[in-house]
């Protein structure tokens, strides 16, 4: 889950869940690897407590470290779900060669972190190559009027919000230089976002 290359391209890093039964019952147990582009040299980092869920990963920009988010898991009427409690999602970072996860400094908690150059972290890097750019408006509209990656407003959905916040923090071509399609996707969203905020519903006229 969250699979994140490293960024000479060399290491995947990923997390593996597993649910001891398959009813659901019990929470699930989740652990994070690296393993080599070929597939080869899966490097075991940490196993978490039982009832932790991941909810993002990513790499430093030298690849030494990686910087990841975990939550308590959902339940609902006994049955673990394949989700976290955003409410409850924490940031650690760990050494790529393995090691104990610690703090970082000034960010406790957090979720789907992106680290870019210079050590700084941005929500709008969606795909985690340090740059927000046409791959991020992909996963934007990948999951637009859905809940999940790319819901960066935090209000539960991805929509016009997360858009603006994406334009936002752009680093990557111009927009006029976006795929046709991108941009033309971006422009009919923006377009029925203004539409609908200067509608007037029948009726609400004064009289």
């Amino acid at each position: 889950m969250f699979p994140a290359y490293s960024p000479n391209g060399q290491r995947l890093a990923c997390f593996s869940v597993t649910y001891p039964n398959p009813l659901m019952t019990t929470p699930t147990t989740t652990s994070l690897f690296t393993v080599n582009a070929n597939g080869s040299g899966r490097t075991p980092l940490v196993h978490f407590a039982s009832g932790l869920f991941p909810l993002g990963l990513s790499w430093t920009p030298d690849g030494s470290q990686l910087v990841f988010s975990m939550a308590n898991q959902s339940s609902s009427g006994g049955t673990f779900l394949p989700a976290g409690q955003e409410n409850t999602a924490f940031l650690r970072a760990i050494s790529s060669s393995g090691g104990s996860p610690f703090s970082i400094a000034g960010a406790p908690n957090g979720l789907f972190p992106s680290v870019i150059a210079g050590g700084g972290t941005s929500p709008a890097d969606l795909t985690g190559d340090g740059r927000i750019d046409a791959a991020d408006l992909s996963v934007i509209f990948g999951n637009w009027a859905r809940s999940g990656a790319g819901d960066l407003s935090g209000d539960g959905i991805v929509d016009a919000a997360d858009l603006a916040i994406v334009f936002s923090n752009w680093t990557g071509d111009s927009v006029s230089a976006l795929p046709e399609p991108v941009f033309g996707t971006a422009g009919l969203v923006l377009f029925i976002t203004l539409a609908r905020s200067t509608h007037r519903r029948p009726g609400s006229e004064r009289r």
